[in-house]
């Protein structure tokens, strides 16, 4: 029988399968490190497109807020899976997460598909190579969309391999339907990210470069790339005719400053990257060249996409995200290069070694392994990597000050400006203006500073247009709040007369599904709130009195903000506006008729101080102020700065906040 009709070996095939079962196993294995060291770590723009989603499913279109409908986010097919896994009913922060992971296992199994052809070593050193990658295992939990891209790219790059491999059809005699998988992945691409055409654009001139250079080939290029474009045409018209404009908000607001400014930003987040992994790509460029025939073309087709990317991130700025979210669409390239120098190397270890071929395998595994633990250890003292779990699980801390305001407010829908523009206003559900304009057309195109770039991304604003809004509730460093600030932006709204006059820090606590306190600002005016006005009449609700953050106000069993206080305490509300000189105090309690005294004095600036003193512990519902009117002053009551009063039962429904 001749070699060529020769059966194949049933123990060699059954000993490859098993290779490829501890390949895959050993590759997931590496990523699930990879995940657990950098968990927890949701970020605060996930629920950016989070709450387009949930607004999309409440037949409110793809939209932040109320008002003027501005395109936030820049995954539209990342929205879109979101808004299905909500059609579903699943909790879509827990889809968000579980999608990241899933498009992440598959990536590992995509690129060992494409490197199987090359024999076991390649996909021993590319899924080694991927599976050791910090990026990845972070980015797979955070619910954003990079590694849905970076796996829309990567099997777009792998399936494109057999099409330049060595032996394999002319391109001139190619098949169109050859191209149609990764030219399908091209535009699904497309509508992942607006910045999906750079990658496009690489892969057609690899696949130019690495088909023989020719009218022919730039023809398959102009094939592959032609879907794509098309998409991001139609995507165009969409944007213009929903929102306006031709690039999504999200361009004006990161992209904006000096160019080389940018640039410089841009070489500082992409430097470090290099010299993380700089040696992993060296091995894979140098060793790719020497590939074998079914990885022959590798390095012609990769290198111009990782080139143009890397250029495209140069002029972006790079990210202020950390664990190089930007360049997570190289890996699967890299693991490529990786894969194929591995097979480069076992290949052509037995002639240098004078023929001892057993050698080879042994001195591969070697080889992955060591250059595989430097590229782990240069990762993990990357700055980069270790601010992963700087935030440790600060998204999660705001779920319970998000809900606590949804409950709280909800029916009166009162404005929250902060900049964590995700999680809170996906939590709370009320109309929020973003102070960093991620969400806002306006504030996208004006830079708070000029002068001091700040942090990549969050240049933008314009504190006198904020507080033109009214915000009822401000929140800053969210969520623990407070009157510090952590962004320029916040700093300038806390030092503006109106924020200075108007407003006033008051502590609230959250218990679902965790205990977190929060520190909001809350308008002393507003009506959005529950402070009802009147000519002779002042109603406040109690909560407004939670000035402590060892004793903040909570949830009580029937959904109402209260502040329960111990006997002896106090608690005070300052710069309380009022019309009148004098007034008396009634307060609230529950359960009614509690000990609880309150005075009030006013200064010439008809600004009040109310005090509440605990004979007794009790819960303050509300405070009522009622105007003092000029006979009874004369008849002997109390004059204005020392106004006590027993407490008092406010009547039914006291609490509920007037329309505005």
């Amino acid at each position: 029988m001749s070699q060529r009709h020769a059966r194949p070996d049933p123990d060699a095939l059954r000993r490859a399968a098993w290779a490829q079962r501890l390949i895959t196993a050993l590759g997931l294995g590496l990523l699930g490190l990879q995940v657990w060291r950098a968990r927890p770590f949701l970020t605060d723009d996930t629920f950016i497109s989070l709450r387009y989603a949930a607004r999309l499913l409440d037949d409110k279109g793809l939209t932040w807020t109320d008002g003027e409908a501005v395109e936030g986010y820049s995954n539209l097919l990342w929205v879109l899976l979101m808004a299905a896994a909500g059609l579903l009913g699943l909790p879509m922060h827990h889809a968000a997460v579980g999608l990241g992971l899933v498009c992440a296992v598959a990536l590992i199994v995509v690129v060992q598909r494409a490197l199987r052809p090359a024999g076991p070593w390649a996909e021993l050193g590319g899924v080694v190579a991927l599976g050791l990658s910090a990026p990845l295992g972070a980015w797979a939990q955070a619910g954003l969309e990079a590694p849905l891209f970076a796996l829309l790219v990567g099997a777009a790059a792998a399936g494109l391999l057999p099409v330049v491999a060595e032996g394999a059809p002319r391109l001139r005699a190619l098949p169109l339907d050859a191209l149609q998988g990764p030219t399908l992945l091209l535009c699904a691409a497309v509508l992942t990210r607006p910045d999906a055409p750079v990658a496009v654009a690489g892969l057609a001139a690899g696949l130019w470069l690495a088909g023989g250079q020719d009218l022919r080939a730039a023809r398959m290029a102009a094939v592959l790339s032609l879907p794509p474009a098309l998409t991001f045409g139609a995507q165009t018209l969409f944007r213009w005719f929903t929102y306006g404009a031709l690039v999504p908000n999200t361009a004006h607001a990161k992209l904006g400053g000096p160019p080389l400014d940018v640039a410089e930003a841009g070489l500082r987040y992409l430097w470090p990257y290099l010299a993380a992994g700089g040696y992993l790509w060296l091995a894979g460029l140098v060793g790719a060249a020497f590939a074998p025939p079914a990885l022959r073309g590798a390095l012609r087709l990769l290198l111009p996409l990782c080139g143009l990317w890397m250029l495209w991130v140069l002029r972006a700025g790079g990210d202020h995200f950390p664990a190089w979210r930007v360049v997570l669409v190289l890996e699967p390239a890299l693991a490529l290069l990786v894969g194929a120098a591995s097979a480069a190397l076992a290949q052509r270890l037995p002639p240098a070694l004078g023929g001892r071929a057993r050698a080879a395998p042994l001195i591969t595994a070697l080889s992955v392994g060591l250059l595989g633990l430097w590229h782990e250890r240069a990762q993990e003292r990357a700055p980069a990597i270790g601010l992963v779990r700087f935030g440790d699980d600060w998204a999660q801390r705001i779920e319970p000050v998000g809900k606590l305001l949804k409950v709280a407010f909800g029916p009166h829908q009162p404005l929250l400006a902060t900049c964590a523009a995700g999680a809170l206003p996906y939590w709370s559900e009320l109309p929020a203006l973003d102070p960093l304009g991620l969400t806002n057309a306006h504030i996208a195109r004006q830079r708070l500073r000029p002068d001091h770039p700040g942090m990549h991304g969050h240049e933008a604003g314009d504190t006198a247009y904020v507080v033109a809004q009214r915000p009822d509730i401000y929140i800053f460093c969210a969520p623990r709040g407070g009157a510090e600030a952590c962004l320029p932006q916040e700093e300038e709204l806390l030092a503006h007369p109106a924020v200075q006059a108007d407003y006033v820090v008051r502590w609230i606590e959250g218990h679902d599904p965790m205990p977190s306190r929060s520190g909001p600002l809350f308008s002393l005016t507003s009506e959005r709130l529950g402070i009802e006005r009147s000519e002779a009449e002042l109603l406040l609700p109690g909560w407004l009195f939670a000035d402590d953050p060892a004793h903040p106000a909570r949830l009580d069993a029937a959904g109402r903000l209260v502040l329960r206080r111990e006997a002896g305490a106090v608690a005070r509300l300052d710069k309380l506006p009022v019309r009148g000189p004098q007034w008396r105090v009634a307060v609230e309690t529950s359960p009614p008729g509690a000990a609880v005294v309150g005075e009030v004095q006013v200064d010439g600036a008809r600004r009040a101080a109310i005090t509440l003193r605990f004979d007794a512990p009790a819960t303050v519902v509300a405070v009522r102020l009622e105007a003092v009117r000029a006979d009874e002053g004369a008849a002997g009551a109390a004059p204005a700065g020392a106004q006590p009063s027993a407490a008092a039962e406010a009547p039914p429904g006291a609490l509920r906040a007037s329309s505005r």
